[in-house]
């Protein structure tokens, strides 16, 4: 196909030659300019705005400490404490390599063919810390916006709405409603929302039958519902989908695009696909939220639209303007 046809072009030392420039100028750019890292980790903050992601849930300071201890471990830091927080997410794709790096060094591992020694550049110690640094500043408000998420969604689903209220619903039964709800009305994945509700049924029965149980069966009855609760346990996986599709996320980019990439042409393509897509989700997903019966998602949602129409809207006539008035420059 056209990615294997692209990637033979590698093959030719002069086109070889020209993508590793290509990737040499892309690096001078990002990883190894100053002014181009603190602006990579300052202007991700508004994919958080955006998103509505402000006030008290959660510590930013924490997330710029866990970012700091994986980057710069030290021995007064348990490393393993780190990367299994790490792994959590990376394992759930919140935390991904930043878009620009993968490009580069997708790009330099295609033109390595053993002399060239931009590639052996890349990987030095002190080379690697820089592209450590660049990918932190997009990962540490990921992992922010995984936590916020994860906050704002366990108040969400402990709420019992008026509807449950006269149905007897409570506790962990109305918590299992309100996450089926949200995989149907926000997420949109009605074959998970139908498997949850044959799960919870299957609950409300062993449920009925552990009344009567005796003691040989009402231990096989409680593993049956332990397994079926699990189902329900974990809203990690939706604090992932959120993330993954407000955020630019290199896993999402698609195939065509990643392709692209392998020409001399265009520079750093994947990330404006990227803006595109979350663009899109992030306008969609909080006109879902609004549609949600709990009152805490229906929040989410406007919180999620207001943020958007203040970055797309006014967020840089406003730097625009402060920033004429602060240097005295006018277009």
């Amino acid at each position: 196909g056209t990615e294997e046809y692209l990637s033979r072009m590698y093959d030719i030392p002069l086109y070889s030659a020209l993508m590793s420039v290509k990737a040499a100028g892309q690096i001078g750019k990002t990883v190894f300019s100053p002014m181009t890292q603190v602006r990579n980790v300052s202007t991700a903050s508004f994919f958080a705005l955006a998103s509505g992601l402000i006030g008290g849930r959660v510590s930013l300071t924490d997330s710029f400490k866990l970012m700091a201890d994986d980057i710069f471990p030290s021995k007064f830091i348990s490393a393993a404490d780190v990367a299994k927080k790490m792994e959590d997410r990376i394992a759930r794709g919140v935390v991904d390599q930043n878009i620009e790096v993968n490009e580069i060094k997708t790009i330099l591992e295609k033109a390595k063919d053993g002399k060239f020694t931009m590639s052996a550049l890349v990987n030095s110690p002190i080379v690697k810390k820089a592209f450590d640094l660049y990918q932190g500043g997009d990962n540490v408000w990921k992992i922010y916006a995984d936590d916020f998420y994860q906050d704002a969604l366990g108040t969400a689903f402990k709420y019992v709405t008026p509807a449950q209220k006269a149905k007897g619903l409570k506790g962990d039964a109305a918590i299992r409603e309100n996450i089926i709800d949200w995989y149907r009305t926000v997420g949109k994945q009605t074959d998970v929302a139908d498997e949850l509700v044959g799960s919870n049924a299957k609950i409300a029965q062993i449920d009925e039958a552990l009344k009567t149980a005796t003691p040989a069966t009402k231990q096989s009855l409680l593993n049956q519902k332990e397994n079926l609760v699990q189902q329900f346990k974990d809203i990690k996986d939706i604090s992932a989908y959120l993330v993954t599709n407000t955020i630019p996320t290199y896993s999402k980019v698609p195939a065509i695009i990643k392709n692209i990439r392998n020409l001399p042409l265009g520079n750093f393509v994947a990330f404006p696909a990227e803006i595109l897509r979350t663009s899109a989700h992030l306008i969609e997903i909080g006109a879902r939220e609004l549609t949600s019966t709990n009152p805490f998602i229906r929040q989410m949602g406007a919180r999620r639209l207001v943020g958007a129409a203040s970055v797309f809207g006014g967020t840089g006539a406003i730097i625009s303007e402060a920033a004429e008035k602060i240097t005295g420059v006018t277009s």
